[in-house]
């Protein structure tokens, strides 16, 4: 629901003379017939009805006397079964107003109201579904409800606070802010000189655990700074505070006016609002007094599980330990979590060798270090004389392990990383490791372990989706089912052992979803035809997707049809969505990705302001982060509408929680941007500094002018800030600044730790800046190429100055190459790679050239060749068979391979017209009879002409065009005077010849 500020409505109190205090408005004539003889259980009864008919049907004061005639118990019993029954589908605004406008009157007349449970009783039985238009707020305010009827009101509210969805949470504080605030100058329920209403527990008592949805523009629309300092310092205020999780930037100001002078002693704050500590708070504490409050950062806020910028612990840890001046072993463990502070320029001359070997045990406990962080620390570590000598040494690097470069670790002995894996300590800190580092993990266990089914028992489940798929082939051994099902693996990977499984595993409920996704037709040919049904139950029950057309009939869907598809909603197309109207936008914002074309739909529906959230330049913060999911698809076109102020006040609220990319935060910042600068003087203002808490902050480039930037960054480090810094919006004025900066600073070409973070400045790199880079390792090439967004241009100069500096194509250059970039590799650099290393990888030359594709093939067969008797081989060879020669085909056909006919028609022109219908047949298996639906096309069209028509006939599945007995293909030759007996594209005559006119050709 779109959350907007409620108008006065004038249903609900008409504009009459007011009635006497006490007394009953007169009674109108009936309006109906259909208002009298009404039972116990009315509104029930009555609600189809009313929801039929215009609000008009009732005057708003005939509802007074109309609710007044009934007994209060029989009433409330009423409204709670109406509630209870129609809880899903509530009435209209305007109905809502006119029950309430009844109803309200009604309550306050029963006995005992003014008590929390009789109140709460009403509220929670009864009259909840109204109080959820904010609407009905305006409508208190104008019949005159007091402070202290509000207060109670509140009270009860609050009591059932947590049991409310977000958004009917979002919808009453809405209405209790319009009732605080609606006519401006007046007084909002606090004056010092009215004994009632002196009470500063003025946030407990008029806005209770609401206060969560309060923005600092909310606070300052109620009162100014100095009131809400008095407020804030209230105990009631304060201990409510505790319990509640504040919008970040309201944690912050509510924090500040306690941290204000006077200030208040920190020990005095409610844990939660420590993790909202400015700077200032902590600069004239003592090391005790700061241990303290990081003892409390670490138990009471939320710590990042990667970079830090999700959460402000780290930045206000980091003030905290810049005060520190004794970083001794003790201190550092004293710190707990808080040690997530200190910068690596800290780490590199701040720490001793010694202090940071003593206080390993504490740091490697600490999580979400930057990868910047936990490199300086092992760095240092290993250079004070650590040294990795068995598994237990490694393990105990726990959190740091990431800190690791890839050198390092290849230089670690197998069996150390062998018996590391086993050990739980060093288990449980292996999938947030970088990509690199688990797959030389799997090399190094690989290289000791020598049976499939070893392998898989002993590698853990994060690094189970790294192992190559050539290690996964299983012969002759019998594989492990238990062990399979335990562990997370690729379509591919589960592919190589699918056939052992089905084989070994009597009872298919067994198999999990991970190994059932490795399905394939020749593994469950050879099952037989009643354990194959078994099977295709168990898929059926485990892993396969119903289509759309067998849940939804049409393509207008509603909530609930929504609720009913589940995931599937992520694969409507985009006439769904755009028949579907707003319906669907909650369940697609989970969606995670989207498609072009739902996209478009996407921006479609949104954009014509027909939805719950009403058009873009209505939209509040609150509204964006119900559309968190679908920020990604929003344009310039809708970003531009919606207000400023919502952008702002949602990313500095809700975007940290959101699952909105760093990237995707961009694209709405930069709306935010101004769009030219003034030019201006070379220093760096004051105030502008570059301190580790700018650099921390997403915002920054709203806060420089491409100058300012620049004159800011001569006296500033960005090393520690590089895994972050270049995901943050900054246009291309200001990259170019954070260009020259790098380039002056790294001119041999920049280092390790940004090349895979180098994002919107990839636009400023060219291929000649790349040429001059010292890519001296297949680390180096890896990280540069695992940037999103990198041209052919950009990959090719990485790889070709790679190759020029004399380092191999081996398993991890090949890895980092990818298919993304494997066509882009020269014959002379695919002539280079050692074969062995194809066993480590997973290529796709599909989208080659035919070259490159038969060098790969013979590659592959050549690494592969050791396996060429086992039935996995054909799932191994697959990628490169399009580089097969004909009589490497010819052999596969006598394998029962059941190859698809996708893959057959992307066969080696020449090797594929060499086969006969035979060796077609052996090569399709269960797939032959697709290939009928081909012989109009090309290849397979080409490949008929030239098989004699009754060698075709053996196939049984229709197949014509071929040779007759007695006729011969003759293709038009290219060149005058030489007759070929080729196949042609587009020029071939069937023509009779005599046997002997052929016999002498």
């Amino acid at each position: 629901m779109q959350l907007q500020e409620p108008a006065p409505r004038p249903g609900c109190c008409p504009e009459k003379e007011p009635a006497m205090p006490g007394a009953c408005p007169a009674a109108p004539e009936p309006q109906g017939i259909w208002l009298q003889d009404l039972q116990d259980d009315f509104l029930i009864s009555f609600y189809s009805y009313l929801a039929s008919h215009p609000p008009s049907a009732m005057d708003p004061e005939y509802s007074i006397l109309f609710f007044s005639k009934y007994d209060a118990r029989k009433l409330l019993a009423s409204l709670t079964l109406f509630s209870q029954r129609f809880s899903q589908v509530p009435l209209s605004l305007e109905w809502s107003l006119i029950f309430m406008n009844g109803l309200w009157e009604r309550m306050l007349r029963v006995p005992g109201i003014e008590t929390p449970p009789v109140l709460l009783q009403w509220l929670r039985e009864g009259l909840e579904p109204f109080l959820l238009h904010p609407e009905i707020f305006g409508c208190l305010r104008a019949k005159n409800v007091s402070c202290e009827e509000f207060q109670l009101l509140v009270a009860a509210l609050d009591g059932i606070y947590s049991q409310l969805p977000v958004e009917d949470q979002r919808n009453i504080y809405i209405g209790i802010k319009h009732f605080l605030s609606q006519d401006g100058s007046s007084q909002k329920c606090y004056s010092e000189a009215i004994p009632i209403l002196n009470s500063t527990a003025w946030f407990r008592n008029y806005l209770g655990s609401f206060l969560e949805h309060s923005t600092v523009e909310d606070l300052l629309l109620f009162w100014d700074e100095p009131t809400l300092q008095k407020f804030a310092r209230d105990a009631e205020n304060l201990e409510l505070v505790g319990k509640l999780t504040l919008l970040r930037e309201t944690g912050q100001f509510y924090t500040e006016l306690l941290s204000s002078a006077p200030a208040l002693p920190l020990s005095s704050l409610p844990d939660r609002l420590i993790c909202y500590l400015s700077p200032g708070a902590m600069r004239h504490l003592s090391r005790e007094e700061l241990l303290e409050v990081a003892q409390r950062l670490g138990r009471s806020c939320p710590w990042p599980e990667g970079t830090a910028g999700g959460t402000l612990a780290p930045q206000v840890a980091a003030s905290l330990v810049k005060n520190l001046e004794d970083l001794s072993p003790e201190v550092l463990a004293a710190l707990g979590q808080a040690a997530l502070g200190l910068s690596v320029s800290q780490i590199q001359s701040s720490i001793p060798e010694e202090s940071l070997g003593a206080a390993l045990p504490a740091l490697a406990s600490v999580r979400g270090w930057s990868p910047e962080q936990s490199r300086a620390i092992v760095n240092k570590l290993l250079s004070s004389g650590y040294q990795i000598l068995d598994g237990q040494s490694l393990a105990e690097l726990g959190t740091l392990v990431a800190g690791l470069n890839s050198s390092t670790l290849r230089r670690v002995a197998p069996e150390v990383v062998l018996e590391a894996i086993q050990l739980p300590a060093f288990a449980q800190h292996i999938d947030p490791l970088p990509s690199a580092l688990k797959t030389i993990l799997v090399e190094k266990v690989s290289s000791r372990v020598g049976h499939p089914s070893e392998l898989v028992k002993l590698i853990p489940s994060a690094l189970a989706s790294y192992i190559p798929k050539a290690l996964l082939v299983f012969g002759e051994e019998k594989p492990n089912v238990q062990d399979l099902n335990d562990k997370p693996w690729t379509r591919d990977q589960a592919a190589m052992f699918f056939a052992d499984v089905v084989k070994a595993e009597p009872d298919f409920s067994r198999l999990s979803q991970s190994v059932l996704q490795g399905f394939t037709c020749a593994a469950a040919s050879a099952v037989g035809d009643e354990r194959f049904r078994e099977l295709a139950k168990e898929m059926r029950k485990k892993n396969v997707r119903l289509g759309l057309e067998q849940k939804v009939p049409g393509t207008q869907l509603k909530e609930e049809d929504a609720e009913v598809l589940g995931w599937l909603v992520c694969e409507l197309g985009g006439q769904h969505i755009r028949s579907s109207g707003g319906s669907l936008l909650k369940a697609l914002s989970r969606c995670g990705s989207f498609l072009p074309e739902q996209g478009e739909a996407i921006r479609d529906v949104l954009s014509s302001g027909n939805t719950t959230f009403g058009p873009p330049a209505a939209w509040s913060a609150f509204t964006l982060s119900e559309l968190s999911g679908l920020i990604p698809v929003l344009d310039h076109s809708i970003l531009q509408q919606i207000p400023k102020k919502a952008l702002t006040t949602w990313l500095r609220n809700f975007s940290w929680d959101s699952p909105v990319s760093r990237e995707e935060l961009a694209t709405i910042i930069r709306e935010l941007l101004p769009r030219r600068h003034k030019r201006e003087d070379a220093g760096c203002p004051a105030g502008k500094e570059i301190t580790e808490e700018v650099l921390d902050n997403v915002l920054m480039p709203t806060d420089y002018t491409p100058e300012q930037l620049r004159a800011c960054l001569r006296n500033a480090s960005l090393e520690s800030h590089f895994s972050q810094i270049f995901s943050y919006p900054f246009n291309v004025p200001q990259l170019a600044v954070l260009k020259d900066y790098l380039d002056e600073r790294y001119p041999e070409g920049y280092p390790e730790n940004l090349l895979p973070n180098l994002g919107d400045l990839l636009d400023l790199i060219t291929p000649e800046n790349i040429s001059n880079w010292r890519l001296s390792s297949a680390d180096s090439l890896a990280a540069f190429l695992s940037n999103k967004g990198l041209s052919n241009s950009q990959a090719s100069a990485a790889i070709k100055r790679y190759v020029e500096l004399g380092n191999a194509l081996n398993a991890t250059a090949l890895n980092a190459i990818g298919t993304e970039f494997l066509c882009l590799l020269n014959a002379t650099e695919l002539e280079a790679i050692d074969p062995q290393s194809l066993k480590l990888v997973s290529l796709d030359p599909s989208a080659c050239s035919q070259e490159t594709k038969n060098i790969l093939y013979q590659k592959a067969k050549k690494a592969f060749s050791d396996q060429h008797h086992l039935p996995a081989y054909y799932e191994l060879i697959l990628p490169y068979l399009e580089g097969a020669p004909a009589a490497d085909l010819k052999a596969l056909s006598r394998d029962n391979v059941n190859m698809n006919v996708s893959t057959f028609v992307a066969l080696r022109r020449d090797s594929l017209m060499l086969l006969t219908p035979r060796e077609v047949q052996g090569l399709l298996g269960l797939n032959l009879p697709e290939l009928a639906q081909w012989q109009y096309r090309a290849p397979v069209r080409d490949w008929i002409q030239l098989q004699k028509q009754s060698e075709l006939d053996k196939l049984h599945i229709g197949l014509t065009g071929g040779t007759q007995e007695g006729y011969i293909n003759l293709v038009t030759p290219k060149f005058p005077g030489i007759p070929q007996i080729l196949c042609s594209e587009s020029q071939d005559l069937p023509i009779p010849v005599p046997w002997a006119w052929l016999l002498n050709i």
